[in-house]
């Protein structure tokens, strides 16, 4: 069984088609099919009229700037990128398509000076020329020493993942899949007879069950699996539902990392049951620089995501992301305004899934999450805890033999407050029923926002969130430094139940719910105090230096 660590460099969206083709040294056609745009070199002009100048001819190195010094300094032992781009010379585009990438063969030398390993190719763009431009991006990664994951000349190669033998031992598996949610079309799935992507039928529990087949299938001890999935749309912080519920089940199944892209922002980071989940990472490299109409989602500011996993079991050890700025075709450090920017927008994005992101001396981001809560065990995040007081917490404190929690930061920059975020999730499917009687189903469904509300008073903050139907024995409150997580669970009681009860249509809302809200810097954690009754949840938390 292998010893130690191991330390992996992911990222979102590679795409050096395009405009970034025609900076490189062997520029392929410009010639582009889009509604609005015909030479790629438009993406170029728009990107200097932004930001300046931008050379020509550049060697292969150029567009990852500062990234190969960090990526050095690391040295990660495997390197996995979302190549979002055809590697080819084919003209016949997809005329389905709005916007259709390329690169010219000769520049696959950029993807060779990043060091790269695996190329996930199960994504919205492989196909944009044609099988054609497939089959020769498969071929020209291979002959550049890149292995091409899922994606292939007939179904079972685009399902056959991609093993990386370690040298502290094991193998690192590579899954790449695709999701139609990410703009993939459906005939673009590999079949037993022709080219193309492993396309998901969806995100059901019977695709990930089939997943997970595959992967007991191949996995054997010592191994780590990756599940690399093209999923979601372009722009938005929300994470569906089905992706969190799809993502936990390949977790429970074996994989180890989650590796999330196609937004073109960063989304939210969960640790499940101590396993990596990466939403969306965002992009990494790309030519939309000059391009207007998203700019307060950031996508000039990219990450490099350095995942450290325990080598005997997968586990996450460390998660730290180093921030990276697109200018001039070009990746640069960011300034320290766009590093706490990035801090902000990730901490309260993930804040519902129970991670906080810490900004480190070296200015790169450090994830800190909740480790895995065995049976009878309490939440907390991985820091110091102190006990937050009050009726119901210390209740709920006694019952459990240890009280709530809180982590406390030091050097904590400021931040934005008034920030509500709400969300809702669940863990099982709407379900129908039949009524005793039989006559009509009705259908409980696994959904609810409880309301919330936040006051500010002079000398206090006061969260009140209003939660009919839930026991105190299924509430938990957490406050943290940087804000307070309030989660539980509503019992569905189905209706009927009595022979002279007649309901004809249900309509119940029910299931796991957490409610996030962020929380300044300002407030005394230490004399916070929590009430419940009859529904509603009291959080009381004085400012520093008040009475």
């Amino acid at each position: 069984m292998p010893s130690g660590v191991r330390t992996l460099f992911l990222c979102g969206d590679v795409m050096t088609g395009r405009g970034i083709d025609q900076i490189m040294r062997h520029p392929g056609a410009p010639l582009l099919h889009e509604r609005a745009v015909e030479d790629a070199r438009a993406y170029v002009e728009l990107a200097e009229e932004r930001n300046g100048p931008i050379p020509r001819g550049v060697d292969a190195s150029y567009i990852w700037g500062d990234a190969l010094e960090e990526l050095e300094r690391v040295k990660p032992d495997v390197r996995i990128v979302n190549l979002e781009t055809s590697i080819t010379l084919s003209d016949d585009f997809w005329p389905d398509k709005d916007v259709h990438y390329r690169m010219h063969p000769e520049n696959v030398e950029c993807l060779a000076a990043l060091g790269i390993d695996v190329c996930a190719l199960a994504n919205n763009h492989v196909l944009d020329w044609g099988t054609t431009g497939l089959l020769e991006t498969i071929a020209t990664l291979a002959r550049s020493g890149i292995a091409p994951a899922g994606a292939g000349n007939n179904i079972r190669e685009a399902e056959q993942p991609v093993s990386v033998e370690l040298e502290s031992g094991g193998r690192l598996l590579v899954f790449a899949l695709g999701s139609e949610t990410s703009g993939i079309p459906p005939s673009w799935a590999a079949t037993e007879r022709s080219p193309g992507v492993e396309l998901l039928d969806d995100l059901s529990p019977a695709t990930a069950s089939r997943a997970a087949s595959r992967l007991r299938e191949r996995k054997r001890p010592g191994d780590v699996a990756i599940a690399s999935i093209h999923w979601g749309t372009n722009w938005g912080y929300e994470v569906p539902s089905s992706f969190v519920h799809f993502a936990h089940r390949l977790v429970d199944a074996g994989f180890d990392v989650i590796h999330g892209h196609s937004s073109h922002h960063v989304r939210p980071i969960e640790v499940y049951r101590d396993r990596l989940i990466l939403y969306g990472c965002g992009d990494f490299i790309d030519d939309y620089e000059g391009i207007e109409g998203y700019e307060a989602f950031r996508d000039d500011l990219a990450l490099m995501y350095f995942a450290t996993l325990d080598a005997a079991s997968g586990e996450l050890a460390e998660l730290r992301m180093v921030p990276m700025q697109i200018r001039n075709f070009r990746l640069a450090r960011p300034s320290r305004e766009d590093v706490e920017w990035l801090r902000e927008t990730i901490a309260g994005c993930s804040a519902p899934f129970g991670s906080s992101v810490d900004l480190g001396a070296d200015g790169s981001l450090l994830l800190r999450w909740r480790p895995h809560r065995a049976p009878g065990s309490q939440h907390s995040l991985r820091g110091t805890a102190a006990p937050v007081t009050g009726s119901a917490g210390a209740r709920r404190a006694r019952r459990a033999g240890s009280p709530s929690h809180t982590l406390r930061r030091e050097g904590l920059a400021p931040m934005i407050v008034r920030q509500l975020r709400i969300r809702f999730e669940w863990r099982e499917p709407a379900e129908a029923f039949t009524e005793p009687w039989g006559r009509l189903p009705s259908f409980a469904r696994p959904e609810w926002r409880p309301p919330c509300d936040v006051y500010e008073s002079g000398s206090s903050w006061v969260v009140k969130a209003e939660l009919a139907g839930v026991d105190e024995v299924d509430l938990e409150v957490s406050l943290y430094e940087d804000g307070l997580l309030i989660e539980g669970s509503r019992a569905w009681r189905c209706p009927g139940e009595r022979d002279d009860l007649r309901v004809h249509a249900a309509e119940i809302r029910h299931g796991p719910f957490r409610v996030a809200v962020r929380l300044p810097p300002t407030l005394d954690r230490a004399r916070a105090t929590v009430d419940y009754d009859r529904g509603l949840v009291v959080v009381h938390i004085p400012k520093r230096g008040t009475s």
